[in-house]
């Protein structure tokens, strides 16, 4: 693809290149990430940390990283981005926010439904998620 991979271990971010032998080198700003997205900037990855309400845009270079979503009084889980949307679980309520106008939408909020966690969403807008023993399909509303 021409972009390095970006790994998740022990919480940090480190940037590896397939085409060069280089050394693996730890992207700023990425210690105690709890979740890591790629999203549509190949210069750039999406992240959460650990108590907060806020899902970031991270710049691999500078580390400097900017507000995509505010999920208060919630902390975002697991995050995927696809296109402009972007899907995470806060507690038991699975969530896609439209990254270009900031509307969020909850797909399902139901405190009988099984934990949901790993999300990801796909270019048309359909929406995994993995449940107890099984695997959740929603249709996000289109944008």
């Amino acid at each position: 693809f021409g972009i390095p991979n970006t790994i998740m271990r022990d919480r940090i971010v480190v940037l590896v290149d397939l085409r060069s032998p280089a050394q693996p080198s730890v992207v700023p700003g990425t210690i105690s990430v709890s979740s890591l997205a790629v999203g549509t900037d190949p210069d750039a990855i999406i992240i959460t940390r650990p108590g907060d309400s806020r899902v970031y845009h991270l710049a691999l270079a500078s580390g400097q990283q900017t507000v995509l979503h505010d999920f208060a009084p919630g902390f975002p889980g697991d995050i995927d981005v696809r296109m402009n949307r972007l899907v995470t679980v806060t507690d038991s309520t699975l969530i896609t926010v439209d990254l270009s106008t900031g509307m969020s939408d909850t797909l399902v909020s139901d405190p009988g439904t099984p934990k949901l966690r790993s999300p990801a969403v796909s270019i048309n807008g359909t929406v995994v998620a993995e449940g107890l023993m099984d695997l959740w399909l929603f249709e996000a509303p289109s944008s």
